[in-house]
């Protein structure tokens, strides 16, 4: 059997190749996990943006918002507001427009919808700076797979080359074997 460790060894350390085969795979990994964060974080953004729209003005106060799972602050105060909206649509009914209850309401719905529009700016802000950092780190580890250097490709040479003759090589054994059970038949 041919020394091929021995080979890949010291080809490795002449050239200061350690694992490229794997760092490469584990870079890869690691870029998809970022391309994954950039999705989510883009989602997220635009989820809230969405829901900073659908909040509209001040006295446009009959629209339910969607609760985002990602942000427990906003979705607390989203709960709060759709809680308000329901209860003013109820007062409305049956009250007129100068109640003192309605009126609170209102006033209630006002604060909630400044305290919702001031949550998701301040979310989206922090979004978008995680964003360009995941960006940045995959940019990084995108140019690592991409750039895998000469010795790295000559190192992936050299496996497959060394896998396909021990494939050979067992190939060959199993024949030898394979004679000597045909030789030792045949001999009385």
């Amino acid at each position: 059997m041919p020394q091929f460790p021995v080979k890949r060894l010291k080809f490795a350390r002449e050239n200061n190749v350690l694992n490229p085969l794997g760092d490469s795979q584990v870079d890869y990994k690691i870029s998809s996990e970022l391309k994954k964060s950039i999705l989510l974080a883009q989602t997220e953004i635009e989820k809230l943006n969405l829901i900073k729209s659908l909040l509209g003005k001040a006295g446009d106060d009959h629209n339910l918002l969607p609760v985002p799972a990602e942000n427990q602050q906003i979705a607390e105060l989203i709960g709060g507001y759709n809680l308000m909206v329901q209860q003013k649509m109820r007062l409305e009914i049956d009250a007129k427009p100068s109640n003192k209850a309605l009126q609170a309401v209102v006033q209630q719905l006002d604060a909630y919808r400044e305290n919702i529009l001031v949550s998701i700016d301040n979310a989206v802000r922090n979004a978008n700076e995680i964003l360009s950092e995941v960006r940045r780190q995959k940019g990084g580890l995108d140019s690592n797979v991409k750039n895998l250097n000469s010795f790295t490709l000559q190192y992936a040479d050299m496996m497959r080359d060394h896998e396909i003759t021990n494939a050979i090589y067992l190939i060959l054994l199993k024949e030898q074997e394979h004679n000597y059970m045909k030789m030792n038949n045949t001999l009385p």
